[in-house]
């Protein structure tokens, strides 16, 4: 049985700021810790991560065991959402069930495990509401959301793209639409909402505002591009729902780096 801090919560979640919104960890346990250790940690900082916590990096366990423990010791002061590699048909195939192979060595548990994580991610909330203002989700709008009681899988899918005025398919990803400002600024007017915060795509100085400020793409993961070099950023939302976005420099030094166990010394031969 899961505990009901996780399972309880409905798809959308409406949050209190002073809060810290963070976008894509997958699996750079290191960026995760650097965040903690920079802002500080529950519950003497709230923190909303907008999902994408496995695949493609090297610790996604570390990553989501963590984020699962902080939410478990202290559920008012850290919100996860699901993003769309916390769906079973993407992580199989992006890194998550390859590293639990590789970690959890007798077959039988690795299956269980990886089947239990997938399990536990259907029940983490598509949204989350910051001050009644602030809608937060991975992906992005739809046209099909017509309430904030209507959630879709759009919220874990959907892009924007400044050349499209309203909606159209998403070809590159193959699933959901591609929104323009003029979708984001009626979905707001509707929703009587100020501000879109979303994840999902991967900025040189870790947020992207975009649409006249009504829209922020935010991705915590730092140098996930090896091309790009982008920074890791996070957005904190003040008491008052002011908003800033803040981009986290990479360490130069070894006294600056975070330190933590190697994924060879956390493997699992067998349970008796």
């Amino acid at each position: 049985m899961f505990s009901k801090e996780i399972v309880s919560l409905p798809s959308l979640v409406e949050i209190d700021s002073p809060i810290i919104v963070c976008g894509d960890i997958h699996g750079q346990y290191t960026d995760l810790l650097r965040i903690f250790k920079k802002f500080g940690k529950p519950p003497s900082k709230k923190f909303l991560f907008l999902g994408d916590y496995v695949d493609r990096g090297d610790n996604s366990l570390e990553v989501i065991l963590l984020l699962l423990a902080l939410k478990l010791k202290y559920p008012e002061y850290i919100f996860l959402l699901r993003g769309n590699h916390e769906l079973k048909h993407i992580n199989k195939i992006y890194g998550f069930q390859e590293e639990i192979k590789q970690r959890i060595l007798d077959t039988n548990l690795m299956f269980s495990i990886y089947e239990e994580f997938n399990r536990l991610f259907s029940f983490f909330p598509l949204a989350g509401l910051v001050s009644k203002k602030v809608l937060c989700m991975h992906g992005g709008i739809s046209s099909k959301i017509k309430s904030l009681n209507c959630i879709t899988c759009d919220l874990l899918w959907a892009d924007p793209d400044k050349a499209v005025k309203l909606y159209e398919p998403n070809t590159a990803r193959g699933v959901s639409s591609l929104f323009g400002q003029d979708a984001l600024v009626q979905f707001c007017k509707k929703l009587n909402i100020d501000l879109v915060i979303r994840g999902h795509q991967v900025c040189q100085t870790g947020f992207d505002v975009l649409f006249e400020g009504h829209l922020i793409t935010v991705f915590s993961a730092s140098d996930y591009d090896e091309e790009l070099k982008n920074l890791a950023g996070v957005i904190f939302i003040d008491k008052n729902s002011y908003v800033f976005p803040i981009s986290l420099k990479c360490p130069k030094t070894e006294k600056e780096k975070v330190v933590y166990k190697k994924r060879n010394e956390l493997t699992i031969d067998k349970v008796n």
